[in-house]
């Protein structure tokens, strides 16, 4: 598995992002759950609202000029609270595509935002089965 963040430190920078892509999937007709769980948490909102960020998922995949493209599959937006939130996303059809994540902080302010996923997080069926907690 893996966790990515972008944890409050001394230097932040409005835009900053952490990316993670998956091994590449193999192509199939058959639907594919993607599965993780995440925290997007900004203890201190000031008076213009939440602007923490956004955690999306996407699938890379190559057009048939060969050139990349990145398909949203999910996405959320600012403050979630501070406990772990379990996440899910179909992707219908394979063709040797990878699952790309991306945390993005929009201001110096954003705390926390991370994400983790496990081993057996892609698998060859419709979602709908909770797994167990973030490792």
């Amino acid at each position: 598995g893996f966790f990515m963040t972008l944890a409050r430190s001394n230097v932040q920078r409005p835009g900053s992002r952490a990316w993670f892509a998956s091994h590449k999937l193999k192509a199939s007709s058959l639907p594919l759950c993607v599965s993780f769980w995440f925290v997007l948490n900004e203890p201190f909102i000031d008076n213009t609202g939440p602007s923490l960020g956004s955690l999306s998922v996407y699938v890379k995949m190559l057009d048939k000029n060969g050139n990349i493209q990145m398909a949203p599959i999910w996405r959320l937006y600012n403050h979630q609270g501070p406990e772990w939130r379990y996440a899910q996303a179909l992707i219908q059809e394979i063709n040797n595509d990878h699952v790309v994540a991306t945390l993005r902080r929009s201001t110096p302010f954003s705390t926390a935002q991370a994400l983790t996923n496990r081993q057996e997080s892609i698998h060859p069926h419709f979602c709908g089965v909770i797994r167990n907690g973030p490792v």
